[in-house]
């Protein structure tokens, strides 16, 4: 179902762009815009980006040319810092379940009692995430498959280019249901 319903697309943008796009997607220049000389402390290039500066050149060079450019900027920033691609990864995962990179730093020396809840908050949802998923797979839930890999799948685009929280609203509903099954038990998910 998935496949006829892309296929329309898939055939236009072959048509249209004349090569293969099954689905067109912004994921270049997303992945370029975590994966730049901005992240790399020891660049001596300017370190900016404006919205204005990428507008000018996706309307000079075009689309697809815009968004091979950013996908290969990006691709070469990470070949030639492996290590920092690595480190931004894994802070990247941190911030998409703690809401902050650096969630013991920025508890320490948060001023707010809210935003320290927050950071407790997520620490609760996460750590429930992982004990609701053992529990089903304790229980050999056939709920398993899918719950877990759009919790474990879905981020992963995210963990690769960049986050925000915002990104992991859409597995909020998992998220709770996933914290229902550690507190109550995998029976919670039956009817």
């Amino acid at each position: 179902m998935i496949f006829l319903c892309c296929l329309p697309w898939t055939l236009r943008n072959c048509h249209t762009f004349h090569r293969f796009i099954p689905i067109r997607s912004n994921f270049a220049y997303e992945f370029w815009s975590g994966n730049n000389e901005i992240f790399d402390p020891e660049s001596r290039s300017v370190n900016r980006v404006t919205r204005y500066e990428q507008a000018h050149l996706y309307a000079t060079l075009g689309e697809t040319a815009f968004f091979d450019d950013k996908w290969q900027k990006a691709a070469n920033f990470v070949e030639a810092h492996p290590r920092l691609y690595l480190h931004l990864c894994a802070q990247r995962a941190v911030a998409t379940w703690f809401g902050t990179g650096s969630p013991l730093q920025d508890f320490s020396h948060a001023d707010s009692f809210l935003a320290r809840l927050l950071i407790l908050w997520n620490a609760f949802s996460l750590l429930a995430t992982l004990v609701g998923l053992l529990r089903l797979v304790l229980k050999r839930s056939p709920a398993l498959f899918p719950i877990a890999s759009f919790v474990l799948v879905f981020p992963i685009p995210f963990y690769l280019a960049h986050t925000s929280l915002r990104h992991r609203h859409p597995c909020d509903p998992v998220v709770a249901l996933l914290m229902a099954v550690a507190i109550l038990g995998p029976q919670s998910t039956r009817k």
